[in-house]
């Protein structure tokens, strides 16, 4: 009965201290991503994200009432977001900053429950600065990504023997999650995560005819914590008359227009010289064969630490490669850091491998397979550090800065002041153009409320991108559902006629033409916009 006890408190201590310690890493990453913060905003793809919660916080359905293709969760939680706090970039970023310091954190806890507290540091730290390195805000990847890694962290008790149906109701529902806020993202996780389960499993049990069938009844509350999430969504898409718009937006466009018309060719030599940061997509197949060398080994140590890492190595190591499968649609950095996020995991966990003794040929291999993926980490880790910092004695720069604090006006906005002129009161604290700021002030001075704009390109046969920050700037709504501009979808005689209607019901009476991004090519390398000679062009229709 004393031992007993005794254990018990020892593992309540442990709780503790290993909540204290999440908790840390969980602060000192949100100061560490405050601090190192770019204030510009994106007009793109953050600003798809800013308007799309603003939409829903009036009522709108993504779908069926705008043109959406990411899910439906973070346009609610970040719409929730706006109507407690008000509707500002400052909250999203908040919001997105909260993110990232969950994927440190939860970056972690799986590698500690795999590894050790040391392993754990290591990979929150590198897992940091590469996040910090990634300046795409309010991007439904990182959410995707948090509740991806929630779910494998759920899953590490299972490879120990300890079948808990609440921790596999629990990773199943973080999938879900994952689902409504990447569709895609939820279903490669759904797929790596139940392979991972049935092998496990399958391998655990005695050889048997019944063994499959154990297989799959330990997938079942994995499935329905699955369930609990996504069947309600599903209702209420029937029910609310989504489905046709999701099919479109979601099956229909992207499998005939976006993979072909975004698609981007991975990096070549020339292109690394010129930006080593493209390097970076090439790392995840670097750490695989890191993982299958050192979860080889593993084989060879006969202790439940060594065949839980290798089984937790095995899920990284697959959810990296599905997540592979969606960045080579749009190869870059930021598209290919779903996958580089568990390879960086995976190399903190190949670190047990050089403590090892390496008396024999194959621990010697793997020993210098684990230093080789090590290096490649380091140098590239290295590189990002050097702009993280920088951005970071930036901030700080603009903090000291009194100017910072002067109350603007109509004549000078202080652009990124926080205290703006009351029209740039959404921007509060971050900067944009000068010429779209000064657009943003005439559009709010010179309109009512309940008017429409319209944001457009000088030439809408061929489209790169436009300014989704004009519409949540101005807090007009966009005069038609295709605000958000894809090539081959408003490039189309369909949404074009759609996009008509619209007009001559809604009656926009400001029209913003952006000539950014007029000559802009993606498979040029620097990717220049013409910025500096940006021209906003605003005509009133005639009503």
């Amino acid at each position: 009965m004393l031992v007993m006890a005794s254990k018990s408190m020892n593992d309540k201590r442990n709780q503790v201290t290993i909540v204290s310690v999440v908790a840390i890493v969980f602060t000192l990453s949100f100061l560490f991503f405050s601090l190192t913060m770019d204030r510009s905003v994106s007009v793109y793809d953050e600003s798809i994200i800013l308007e799309g919660a603003s939409r829903v916080a009036l009522g709108e359905v993504p779908h069926r009432d705008f043109y959406a293709n990411y899910g439906p969760a973070q346009f609610y939680v970040l719409g929730a977001l706006f109507k407690m706090f008000g509707f500002s970039v400052f909250v999203e970023r908040i919001w997105d900053t909260v993110v990232r310091s969950g994927i440190v954190a939860v970056s972690f806890v799986l590698v500690y429950l795999s590894a050790s507290r040391r392993e754990g540091a290591i990979a929150a730290l590198t897992v940091a600065i590469w996040l910090a390195a990634s300046k795409t805000y309010a991007f439904p990847m990182f959410p995707a990504l948090l509740c991806a890694l929630t779910a494998a962290t759920c899953v590490i008790p299972l490879f120990r023997g300890e079948r808990s149906l609440l921790l596999s109701v629990t990773s199943g529902a973080a999938i879900g999650l994952t689902v409504l806020f990447r569709y895609d993202v939820g279903l490669y996780s759904f797929a790596a995560l139940s392979c991972v389960i049935l092998a496990f499993t399958y391998t655990r049990e005695e050889a048997s005819p019944s063994r499959i069938s154990v297989a799959f009844r330990n997938l079942l509350p994995f499935c329905f914590g699955l369930a609990i999430v996504c069947i309600p969504v599903a209702f209420a898409y029937a029910k609310g008359n989504v489905l046709v718009n999701f099919a479109f937006d979601i099956i229909y466009y992207p499998a005939h227009y976006y993979y072909r018309m975004r698609n981007l060719p991975f990096p070549t030599p020339m292109d690394i010289v010129q930006s080593p940061n493209f390097a970076s997509v090439y790392l995840p197949p670097v750490m695989w064969i890191v993982a299958a060398i050192v979860a080889n080994v593993s084989l060879r140590v006969e202790n439940d630490n060594a065949a839980t890492r290798r089984w937790v190595m095995f899920l990284l190591g697959l959810l990296s490669m599905m997540f592979y499968l969606k960045g080579s649609v749009r190869v870059s950095f930021i598209h290919m850091f779903l996958s580089i996020v568990p390879a960086l995991l995976i190399c903190a966990l190949s670190l047990r491998s050089l403590a090892r003794p390496r008396n024999t040929l194959i621990l010697r291999a793997a020993a210098f397979t684990s230093l080789l993926g090590v290096m490649v980490v380091g140098v590239l880790t290295l590189g990002l550090l050097q702009g993280t910092l920088a951005d970071a004695k930036s901030n700080v720069t603009w903090a000291l800065r009194g100017d910072v604090w002067k109350q603007g006006d109509s004549a000078n906005e202080q652009i990124g002041s926080c205290r703006p002129a009351p029209e740039l009161q959404r921007l509060a604290c971050f900067q944009t153009e000068t010429d779209r700021a000064r657009a943003i002030s005439y559009i709010v001075t010179n309109s009512q409320p309940t008017e429409t704009i319209f944001e457009g390109v000088p030439h809408h046969d061929r489209i790169f991108v436009n300014d989704m920050l004009i519409y949540f700037a101005t807090a007009l709504r966009p005069a038609s559902k295709w605000y958000q501009f894809d090539p081959g979808l408003q490039t189309s005689r369909e949404t074009q006629v759609d996009m008509i209607a619209e007009f001559r019901a809604s009656r926009p009476r400001f029209v913003i033409i952006d000539s950014t991004w007029v000559g802009a090519n993606e498979l040029s390398y620097p990717l220049i916009f013409s910025k500096a000679k940006m021209q906003l062009v605003i005509g009133a229709l005639p009503r």
